[in-house]
């Protein structure tokens, strides 16, 4: 299950990586909504995996801080 969580962390790492290198390329423009909506979930994945090991506090707040700022980005994005 750990490589599962490793796997998925990185994919989703990449995404992330490649929304913010994406506009450099491109004529897209640059949201910074896109980068928080592709990285949330990595870093979501990777304090699952530190959850699983035993920490319990700083994932948790990890977490929460992530869903809040994704939140934040998707109003954003649809709204403005």
């Amino acid at each position: 299950m750990y490589k599962f969580w490793d796997r998925a962390g990185v994919i989703f790492l990449v995404a992330g990586f490649s929304a913010l290198i994406l506009p450099l390329f491109t004529d897209f423009p640059f949201r910074w909504e896109l980068l928080w909506i592709c990285s949330v979930p990595s870093i979501v994945t990777m304090r699952v995996k530190d959850i699983q090991n035993g920490k319990k506090v700083e994932p948790t707040l990890a977490i929460a801080f992530s869903l809040l700022m994704c939140g934040f980005s998707f109003y954003s994005l649809l709204f403005t």
